[in-house]
């Protein structure tokens, strides 16, 4: 596929974790952030895909991104 859009995403972790990460936007059926190598690679995260949760430490905290509950988007 190939990409032409680019977009900066930013995100949040209760309020006290910020991030950003230049994502490439393809056409596809889906409504996840795919989280790449890069910025796992950066981070040193580790991902638990049967919980869908990403761990990694920042500022000497441990940090973990769960996913919104379907209510909570």
């Amino acid at each position: 596929m190939k990409v032409n859009k680019q977009v900066l995403v930013v995100f949040f972790y209760l309020g006290k974790y910020y991030d950003e990460v230049l994502c490439g936007v393809m056409s596809m059926q889906v409504n996840h952030l795919f989280l790449g190598r890069p910025w796992q690679y950066d981070r040193r995260a580790m991902n638990n895909g049967v919980k869908n949760r990403y761990s990694f430490e920042m500022n000497g905290k441990l940090v973990t991104l769960v996913s919104l509950k379907p209510n909570k988007i």
